[in-house]
């Protein structure tokens, strides 16, 4: 049997997006079948526009072919849609929510969120057209769909009704980081006009508006008049309607305070984590969370939306907040700068939050879906 994957968005180690999803769990599937003694696919093609490393797919596997198709645009539409005509696997595995039009018949897809329903002008026009043509082709051509939580199980039942024996719930893994402190530290956080004494609050992810950073900008000019000497950095790449973050900054007239580094490598967001008081997550709509978990492996409170995905993946380890309220923000801002001296702490939970997000059993848990379909 040939178990077909659609590589083309593998290549990144780390990070909380669909790549470093799409990497980790393939990653996690060649180790499974390497180590089972009676795999139900003897063969992996993994479809991809460039040569994958063995360093990015965790080995060399004698079972794995990689198909090497270059395609300047719409490659998923067009140029894997051609190779499933010229050779259609068994099954055939998308990590990254867009089925090609043309597919095999035992397709599974990951759906990381359906976000785009929830807040649709915090998405460009051609973005929310294609999210939604493309979602619903899976939904209708699909096998199985794979969610990271149950809160986008009812999202996709409710705003795309799906049935509900289609989809699989299969939380997301997550690789720890040493959390080791270096040399380095001190030097890098000069670069950010940072000493291991300054406090503030940490925010890592793409500067857009579904991030809700205009609400956690405006609570923080609040916290700020209580505590002066705190700053708030909003590291990540620029997204849709960026202009209005940086308009919204400007306006406070708080450069100083509010820093926008843009893209920061993997050695400079453990540092910031490192060294950050807590970290504030309060976007407006989540599949999983990914966040959550990198802030609770450095031991650090998070300050995070009470919605369902957040909830599902936080439990009492989180401090909540209402993220369509600024004063909730603020609120949950000045709780956590008090749960430091306090008896009743949720260290302990924090600590023990990622032990159950493993690699190794969101790829087991994977393989047995794909397997299934036959």
């Amino acid at each position: 049997m040939v178990l077909g994957i659609d590589a083309s968005r593998c290549g990144a180690h780390n990070g909380t997006g669909v790549e470093a999803y799409s990497t980790a769990v393939v990653r996690a599937i060649l180790k499974e079948l390497s180590v089972s003694t009676h795999p139900k696919f003897d063969e992996v093609v993994l479809y991809t526009p460039h040569h994958l490393s063995s360093e990015i797919l965790g080995g060399k596997y004698s079972f794995v072919r990689q198909r090497v198709i270059p395609f300047p645009r719409l490659w998923t539409q067009v140029r894997l849609s051609a190779e499933m005509i010229h050779e259609e696997p068994h099954v055939l595995f998308v990590p990254s929510h867009v089925l090609p039009l043309i597919h095999a018949d035992n397709s599974v897809v990951t759906i990381h969120d359906v976000a785009f329903t929830h807040f649709p002008k915090s998405y460009s026009f051609f973005q929310r057209k294609y999210l939604t043509f493309t979602t619903w082709l899976t939904v209708r051509e699909a096998k199985k769909i794979i969610v990271p939580s149950e809160a986008t199980r009812q999202d996709l039942m409710k705003m795309f009704k799906c049935p509900e024996k289609k989809i699989a719930v299969v939380s997301h893994g997550f690789e720890r980081d040493p959390n080791v402190a270096t040399k380095r530290d001190s030097e890098l956080l000069k670069e950010f006009g940072l000493d291991t004494r300054s406090k503030y609050i940490f925010y890592v992810g793409r500067l857009e508006e579904k991030k809700n950073l205009i609400r956690l900008v405006r609570a923080f000019v609040k916290f700020k008049k209580e505590f002066p000497e705190w700053r708030l950095i909003l590291a990540g790449n620029r997204g849709f309607w960026f202009e209005k973050l940086f308009h919204e900054v400007e306006k406070h007239e708080l450069w100083e305070s509010i820093m926008m580094p843009g893209y920061v490598t993997d050695e400079e967001r453990s540092v910031l984590y490192r060294h950050c008081q807590f970290v504030a997550f309060v976007s407006l709509a989540e599949g999983f969370g990914f966040p959550v978990l990198e802030a609770a492996s450095f031991g650090k409170r998070v300050l995070a939306s009470d919605i369902p995905a957040l909830r599902e993946v936080g439990g009492g380890a989180l401090t909540y907040c209402d993220p369509l309220s600024e004063d909730a923000i603020f609120e949950g801002m000045t709780k956590i700068t008090q749960l430091e001296h306090s008896e009743n702490d949720s260290k302990h939970k924090l600590e023990t939050l990622t032990e159950k997000y493993t690699w190794e059993r969101a790829g087991k848990e994977t393989l047995r879906v794909l397997e299934r379909v036959l």
